[in-house]
């Protein structure tokens, strides 16, 4: 015997009432291999109950009955018993019997009340109608033109409205079973929570208080006040939760919405999914926008869109592909490159960009690039409310604050500046990068395509080095003193310095106050530029209408003054030392005459003293002779002291 299943879809019941007690019964029949062709034998029964209960009245055997792609009709006349409410409708095909019963609800019209038997019912061809005030179902006093007072259904008789003041709208094989349950249609819907609703669509479920399935196919709002929209196989489980539609959704937590899409999820409270494909918003209120195997699993945490992007921490955002926000507080940004960009942080900021960030310009041409309109200041970072780097308008940049001196596009530094260097110590503090002297340092090369240069740095013997052009020409040793680049090796057309004791000697040092020094200054001593020039000309250089004195050749000029001098002293050193032998042979020869000479005034003074004792004998007799004189004369006695 073929064996039928007990689903099966009736497409209309008790559709079309005639003045007769006939029904014209239409629906569809199925086997396990789908719709049914073919000319089964039926039977027809009724029954007070849906399941058990006595028979009414007698079965009705239909041979044969003309089924193509599962759809039948036959007209039944069960007689009046059949209008009479409560009834249950069985059917047998080909002795296997059909299950759940149908409901036979009551007619268009009652038989007692057909036209023509003092009805306000009229017959107009195949239709009647009635225009003489409401009608009412379950109600004796309708308010309007039809009011149903408990439950209705439509469509099919294997509809179901079992729910109080529940509805089924039309379609075939829909239960409505909650109270205040409604189903517009469709097939095979069940709204069996209370107040729940079923729009259309095919095995459809809204199971809980004030849930809602609007369409779609195998659908299910299984959590109070739930919401499935439409497409297939989406699940809102969660109380409030939410699905838009597309297939395979599951909305599983409190508060939680997916919009749409394919195999997303939302399981956790206030959570969203936006759509994509396989997406999870797993976190207390985070959210998957779209996209590709996204993961929001931190607590509030976001992923915009993109592909295999994950937000793990507390307050963080990922989006583009394979973003990782690992830690609290984190952005990451990350372009289509097939790696994974993750924060190694909390708070943190970052942007992959393999083609750059623009801000303010959609053609960046660095990793990097802000173009600000004319007037408005690009750029500015601030440290507890003071800026810490800014530019300016006029592309002046600022670093460690901001003033309205900022020069146009040139750096204003507030405080010190380490290159090289975290912990500079002076205000400018350059820390060389290599023990190389001719790539360490601080360089100055002129503009254009002229590339003249100056470089100066500390070398490795720790002396300062002067370069040009790469070449060492000067240097300051750890003293302090001064050396210039002398080294034979670097010069060409040596010859000696002539004449210079008669230049230096041209020059006119002179003291002087240059004209921007103040009147009490302490006056200055050195040479004129326009003078050393008549004696030195390559001692004077001009540079922008200026005259200045190289004094290193005025050094060179006296070292060769100096030498010419010492030539001539010792010339004439050599002229005075002979003249002074000679001298000195005429004094000798004086000597020897001195000598001499002084030999015979030895013998005339020993001559001399002789002649003087002489004299003083001469002198004492004198004296004698004078005294006898006396006595001769004066007759006296003389007294004569001894001798």
């Amino acid at each position: 015997m073929m064996r039928y299943l007990i689903v099966f879809l009736f497409l209309l019941a008790a559709a079309v009432a005639h003045a007769d007690t006939t029904i014209t019964y239409q629906g569809q029949l199925q086997d396990a291999s789908g719709p049914v062709t073919g000319t089964p034998g039926m039977e027809f029964r009724l029954y007070d109950s849906l399941v058990g209960g006595s028979q009414v009245g007698d079965a009705l055997v239909k041979n044969a009955v003309p089924v193509t792609d599962g759809l039948f009709q036959v007209d039944l006349d069960f007689g009046e018993q059949a209008y009479a409410g409560g009834l249950w409708l069985a059917i047998i095909v080909e002795g296997s019997s059909l299950e759940p019963r149908q409901a036979i609800t009551g007619a268009p019209f009652a038989i007692s009340a057909a036209p023509g038997n003092g009805s306000n019912w009229a017959v107009s061809g195949s239709d009647i109608h009635y225009s003489d005030g409401n009608v009412g179902i379950g109600t004796s006093s309708p308010s309007v033109a039809l009011d149903v007072i408990g439950s209705a259904k439509f469509g099919a008789t294997s509809n179901q409205a079992t729910g109080q003041r529940s509805f089924v709208g039309g379609g075939s094989g829909n239960i409505a079973g909650g109270l205040n349950s409604f189903i517009a249609g469709g097939t095979l819907n069940t709204a069996s929570g209370s107040r729940s609703f079923v729009g259309v669509g095919v095995s459809n479920t809204a199971s809980a208080i004030n849930s809602f399935v609007a369409g779609g196919s195998s659908n299910t709002a299984s959590e109070d006040r739930s919401f499935v929209g439409g497409g297939q196989d989406n699940t809102a489980s969660g109380l409030r939760s939410f699905v838009g539609g597309g297939s395979d959704n599951i909305a599983s937590a409190e508060n939680s919405i997916v919009s749409g899409g394919v195999g997303n999820t939302a399981s956790a409270p206030g959570s969203f999914s936006g759509g994509g494909d396989g997406n999870a918003a797993t976190g207390t209120a985070s959210a998957a926008i779209g996209g590709v195997g996204n993961e929001a699993t931190g607590f509030v945490s976001f992923v915009a869109g993109g592909a295999n992007n994950n937000a793990d921490g507390f307050s963080s955002f990922a989006a583009g592909r394979r973003a990782k926000a690992e830690q609290d507080g984190t952005f990451v940004w990350a372009d289509n490159t097939d790696a994974t960009f993750a924060s190694t942080g909390i708070n943190q900021f970052l942007i992959r960009a393999g083609g750059g960030v623009g801000i303010g310009t959609n053609a960046p041409n660095s990793q990097l690039h802000v173009n600000a309109p004319a007037g408005d200041n690009p750029m500015r970072a601030q440290v507890d409310g003071q800026t810490a780097f800014a530019v300016d308008s006029s592309g002046g940049v600022a670093i460690g604050g901001f003033t309205a001196f900022t020069p146009a596009s040139g750096l204003y530094v507030a405080g010190r500046t380490g290159l090289g260097t975290a912990i500079p110590q002076r205000d400018l503090h350059i820390k060389q990068s290599s023990t190389s002297n001719g790539e360490i340092g601080l360089q100055i090369e002129r503009s254009g395509a002229n590339t003249n240069n100056w470089a100066f740095y500390v070398a490795t013997s720790d002396n300062l080095g002067f370069r040009y052009n790469d070449t060492l020409v000067a240097r300051i040793d750890t003293s302090g003193a001064f050396a210039q680049l002398s080294d034979a090796r670097f010069k060409t057309d040596i010859e000696p310095l002539s004449g210079a004791l008669e230049r230096l000697m041209r020059l006119e040092p002179a003291s002087y106050r240059m004209t921007m020094e103040a009147a009490d200054d302490p006056v200055s001593i050195g040479l004129i530029a326009q003078q050393v020039s008549d004696v030195l000309p390559g001692a004077v250089s001009e540079q922008e209408g200026t005259l200045g004195v190289y004094y290193n050749q005025i050094t060179a000029l006296n070292t060769a003054a100096l030498i010419e001098l010492n030539t001539r002293h010792l010339a004439l050193t050599e002229q005075q030392r002979k003249a002074f032998d000679a001298q000195q042979i005429v004094i000798e020869d004086q000597q020897a005459r001195i000598a001499e000479s002084e030999k015979r005034l030895a013998h005339l003074e020993t001559e001399n003293s002789k002649l003087g004792q002489l004299a003083e004998r001469n002198e004492r007799l004198e004296s004698r002779l004078a005294a006898l004189e006396a006595l001769l004369l004066e007759d006296r006695r003389v007294v004569v002291g001894s001798q």
